[in-house]
């Protein structure tokens, strides 16, 4: 029995640590996308140029999960071109 909720217990720190981490890249798209209104670009784009170099490197998951958190908020969107998906400030 100990075991089992010590192993819970361990699953929800990290699930709450993913989700502070999202919430943290969300907040930083946020700011770039709103020094650059006319910017757009892909999750790999994203995680390559808008998330800052200071920040330890994130996984592209987390970026994309990231923007759609932004798009569910209305913040962002995303439109196809061809096989890719440009995310952009919602207008």
């Amino acid at each position: 029995m100990y075991i089992h909720l010590k192993t819970c217990l361990v699953l929800s720190m990290k699930k709450n640590d993913r989700q502070l981490r999202i919430q943290s890249v969300a907040q930083e798209i946020s700011r770039y996308i709103d020094k650059r209104p006319n910017a757009a670009e892909t999750v790999e784009g994203v995680t390559s140029w808008w998330i800052s170099r200071q920040r330890i490197e994130e996984s592209v998951e987390v970026v994309e999960n990231a923007l759609e958190y932004l798009v569910a908020q209305k913040t962002l969107v995303k439109r196809s071109l061809g096989r890719r998906t440009l995310y952009m400030k919602a207008k």
